[in-house]
């Protein structure tokens, strides 16, 4: 891979990566890193953790049982907006068991009470 190629990757990944943090920080506000390093491990870890998501979601919705709840037909499933629901309840609930575990893991870069509020 030449040099240009390989700058031009981190700078797609830099842009990639603002772009979900932001995100991110609007979707959890006001729950927030609180020092340079929790800022930077924020946005390095915005882009993977997206594709993570995207990628479960993926997953989730075009198995076997996503599939036969949404047959291909112009109206809306009422069974597979059902099933969606039940879904992202059972991965809020894991996120939300993560961010406390992380409580108790966090150190001085981060809000000690990150998942206080939820």
């Amino acid at each position: 891979m030449s040099r240009r190629k390989a700058v031009e990757i981190l700078w797609v990944y830099a842009l990639a990566s603002v772009m979900y943090g932001v995100f991110a920080v609007f979707l959890l506000f006001p729950m927030h890193p609180i020092s340079p390093t929790g800022w930077g491990i924020w946005f390095a870890a915005a882009v993977p953790v997206t594709l993570i998501g995207e990628s479960v979601g993926s997953v989730l919705f075009n198995n076997r049982t996503g599939q036969v709840l949404g047959p291909d037909t112009d109206g809306v499933s009422m069974t597979r907006v059902a099933y969606g629901i039940v879904v992202a309840i059972v991965l809020m609930l894991a996120i939300l068991l993560v961010a406390s575990e992380f409580d108790l893991l966090a150190d001085a870069s981060w809000d000690r009470h990150f998942s206080r509020n939820w």
